[in-house]
């Protein structure tokens, strides 16, 4: 296949090695399905305002290299020391939380059996919002998005799935990214 033929330069981190933390602001520049960080990452942030993190992660499985990109926007009113951490999985958590229940006008038929991600801040202590966006890619790795219109992007609150881009869909067909609304917490997406 062609992904077998391609170089990957992966930072792997091992499950019992410290997580690499960044400080400041950082650029995914180069990141792609051949370049990302395979385990969590993370960065310090201390500051008010709007901001944003970028997160180039993906995941290997020993025959595919599997990148999606995640992006914070975060709106703080006050500035308070905080480490966010992200990490993709290519596992199946579409039953991990029960459907979404919460009044919106859009139809859900399946949640992803891909993959997820896990968003974690040590604190969100002065958060107004926050915006996450994911991509997703129909070619490298079949995330079933024909029809960017459809597409949402759920997130675990309690013991549900809620649908917190309710009324807006992806950035395109096959190859693109999807947004949340505001949001004032963070966990699997």
């Amino acid at each position: 296949t062609p992904q077998a033929a391609r170089a990957v330069h992966v930072v792997t981190i091992a499950d019992t090695a410290p997580v690499p933390v960044f400080t400041g602001a950082r650029s995914d520049v180069g990141a792609g399905i051949s370049s990302f960080v395979d385990g969590p990452l993370s960065y310090e942030a201390n500051q008010s305002g709007a901001f944003s993190r970028e997160f180039p992660i993906g995941k290997t499985d020993g025959t595919i290299s599997d990148y999606r990109h995640l992006r914070l926007n975060l709106n703080y009113a006050s500035a308070g020391a905080s480490v966010y951490s992200a990490e993709m999985f290519l596992e199946d958590r579409s039953n991990a939380y029960t459907f979404p229940s919460i009044p919106c006008p859009d139809v859900l038929g399946i949640i992803s059996t891909v993959r997820y991600w896990n968003v974690e801040a040590t604190t969100l202590t002065g958060l107004t919002n926050a915006f996450a966006t994911v991509d997703y890619d129909l070619v490298e790795a079949n995330d079933q998005v024909a029809n960017a219109t459809e597409v949402r992007l759920l997130k675990e609150v309690g013991t549900a799935w809620e649908n917190v881009s309710c009324g807006q869909g992806g950035t395109a067909n096959g190859k693109g990214s999807i947004s949340s609304l505001a949001i004032t917490g963070l966990g699997d997406f």
